[in-house]
C-alpha cells in the first residue's frame, strides 16, 4: 500500500522478530531503523505498537528530532491533538540546530507546521544536498521522498536508489521504488524492489499487499490475489489489502468472492465511516452483477447514514445509470451540486468547488444523452487531473466508449490501445475494442479480443453482465 508522503511515509526496520537482519550497524544507524519502523506499524494501522516503538526510542534519544516529528503525527491520528502540541513545540525549537536532511524532511511533511506538504527548500537546494552527500543515506532518502512530491519519477528513482545501495535496509525506500517503477512501465525493476521489501519484514502484511498492488495494476489479477491473500493471511484486519482483493476479484468478473470480502468490512465496521466503505463496495459489486435493486438500495444506506456522503450520492448516480433512469439521476446530481456548492462557501480559499465524481457521474449522464462533446469534455477534464496513468483507466475507458458512439473509430482504438499497454488485461476495454474490430470487418482481430477477455474472465459470474456481453459477442464471431 502507498500512502501520501507524509510523515508517516519514513519507515524502514527495527530489530524485532518480523524483520531481517542487516550486517551490524552503528548506534545512530540502529536508531534510524527502530523510528523508523514506526510507520510500518501505522499502514496497517496498529497504532498501539508504532506509539510503544516510537516512545522506547524517546527513552534513549529524547532530543530525536525524527522520533519527536512522527510522535506527533501518530498523536493527531489518534485523535490525541492537545498532547502533540507539546510536541510539535519541542520539533519548533530543535529544528533551527538540525541536519540539512533532516530540516528538509521537516519541511515536506504535515507537522508541526500549518502549511501543508510544501516544502521552503527548492529542488536545486534539494539536489545539491544530496549530490554533496553521495554516502549520507538520509540525504539521498530524503531527496527521493521531496522529488517524489513533486512529483519527478526519474529523480525519485535516482535518490532512492542510491540510499538503498548505501543502506539496504531501507524497506519504504524499496516500497516507493517498487510503485514508482510500476508508473514508469519498468516492472521488472518493481517487483525486484517489492520483492526485496517482503524479504526485509517477511511477517509484515505492507509488502505484500504493496507487491499485489504492482500486479493488479499491470493486469497480473492471479498474483494479485494471491499477495493480497497472503496480507490479510498475516494481519486479517488490514482493510486495505482486503479493499484491493475486492478490486482483484472484480477485475476477473468473480463477484461472490468480492461480496463475501466485502461482507467480512461489514461485520468489522466499527464507525459509519467504516460502514460506508463496506457498504459502497457492495453497492459497486451488485450493479456489476447486474443486482441493481440491491446497488441501489446499499447506495441509499448509506445517503441514510452519512446524507452528505460523496460515495453515497456517486454510488446512487451510478446504479441510476445502469438502470436508464435519468430524470432521477439529474434529480441527483441537481442535489450532490447544492451540498458541493454549500461546502465550497463555507471554504476559506474560495476556490470554487470540484469534484471529479461528482464530474465523472455528469459525464455519463451526458453521453447517454447524446451529449458526446459535453461528455468528452467532462472526462478529459478529470484525465487531466490524474498524474498517473495506472490510475487513469477507467476514465480513459470513458472516453473511448464516447468517441465509439460518436462514431470516431480512429481516436477510439487509439484511446484503447493506450489503456491496454497499461494493462493488457483491461477486459472493459478489450470487450470493446473488440466491437471496434467488428464492427470494421476486422473478425480475426475481435476473436482474438473476445477470446483474451473470455479467458480472464474464466471463472466469472455467468450471469453477470459483463460476461454476458463478451460471450454473446464471441458467439456471433464465431458464426462468421
Amino acid at each position: 500500500m502507498k500512502r501520501s508522503l507524509t510523515l508517516f511515509i519514513f519507515a524502514f526496520g527495527l530489530a524485532v522478530s518480523g524483520v531481517a537482519e542487516p550486517p551490524e550497524l552503528s548506534p545512530r544507524d540502529q536508531t534510524i531503523r527502530q523510528i523508523m519502523m514506526t510507520p510500518e506499524f501505522m499502514l496497517e494501522r496498529d497504532y498501539e505498537s508504532a506509539e510503544n516503538n516510537i516512545r522506547e526510542v524517546l527513552r534513549g534519544s529524547p532530543k530525536n528530532i525524527l522520533a519527536l516529528q512522527q510522535l506527533a503525527h501518530l498523536l493527531v491520528v489518534r485523535g490525541r491533538e492537545e498532547e502533540a502540541v507539546p510536541v510539535r513545540e519541542k520539533v519548533k525549537s530543535l529544528y533551527p540546530k538540525a541536519s540539512l536532511p533532516e530540516r528538509c524532511y521537516i519541511d515536506i511533511t504535515t507537522y508541526p507546521f500549518p502549511k501543508g506538504k510544501e516544502s521552503k527548500l527548492q529542488p536545486a537546494e534539494v539536489r545539491e544536498m544530496a549530490d554533496k552527500n553521495p554516502d549520507d543515506y538520509l540525504a539521498n532518502y530524503v531527496a527521493g521522498l521531496y522529488f517524489n512530491n513533486l512529483p519527478d519519477a526519474e529523480l525519485t528513482c535516482l535518490y532512492l536508489e542510491r540510499a538503498v545501495k548505501l543502506a539496504p535496509w531501507l524497506g519504504q525506500a524499496h516500497n516507493l521504488l517498487g510503485y514508482t517503477y510500476t508508473y514508469l512501465r519498468r516492472y521488472d525493476k518493481a517487483v525486484s524492489h517489492l520483492r526485496e521489501y517482503a524479504r526485509i519484514y517477511p511477517d509484515r502484511a505492507n509488502p505484500h499487499d504493496s507487491l499485489g498492488e504492482s500486479y493488479f495494476m499491470t493486469g497480473r489479477y492471479d498474483e494479485s490475489i494471491t499477495e493480497f491473500q497472503a496480507a490479510l493471511a498475516i494481519n486479517p484486519s488490514f482493510t486495505a489489502a482486503r479493499l484491493h482483493l475486492i478490486d482483484a476479484y472484480q477485475a476477473k468478473g468473480q463477484y461472490t468472492p468480492a461480496k463475501q470480502q466485502a461482507l467480512k468490512i461489514w461485520e468489522k465496521a466499527e464507525s459509519d465511516d467504516q460502514k460506508v466503505v463496506a457498504l459502497a463496495f457492495l453497492s459497486e459489486i451488485f450493479r456489476h452483477r447486474g443486482d441493481l435493486a440491491h446497488a441501489r438500495s446499499k447506495a441509499e444506506a448509506i445517503l441514510a447514514l452519512k446524507p452528505e456522503s460523496n460515495a453515497g450520492f456517486f454510488q446512487l448516480g451510478m446504479a441510476l445509470w445502469q438502470m436508464g433512469r435519468w430524470d432521477e439521476l439529474q434529480q441527483v446530481l441537481d442535489r450532490w451540486a447544492v451540498i458541493l456548492n454549500r461546502k465550497s462557501h463555507q471554504n476559506s480559499s474560495g476556490k470554487k468547488w470540484s469534484s471529479s465524481d461528482y464530474d465523472f457521474l455528469l459525464a455519463k449522464l451526458n453521453a447517454s444523452l447524446g451529449n458526446f462533446n459535453t461528455a468528452i469534455e467532462l472526462f478529459q477534464k478529470i484525465n487531466t487531473q490524474i498524474l498517473i496513468p495506472h490510475q487513469s483507466i477507467d476514465v480513459k475507458h470513458e472516453l473511448a466508449e464516447a468517441f465509439f458512439a460518436m462514431g470516431d473509430s480512429k481516436t477510439t482504438l487509439g484511446t484503447l490501445n493506450q489503456i491496454l499497454e497499461i494493462n493488457p488485461n483491461y477486459v472493459p476495454s478489450l470487450s470493446l475494442r473488440a466491437r471496434l474490430y467488428a464492427s470494421k470487418s476486422k473478425p480475426d482481430l475481435a476473436k482474438k479480443d473476445a477470446k483474451r477477455c473470455l479467458d480472464i474472465l474464466r471463472d466469472a459470474d455467468r450471469s453477470s453482465p459483463q460476461y454476458v456481453e463478451v460471450i454473446n459477442l464471441y458467439n456471433q464471431l464465431q458464426k462468421r
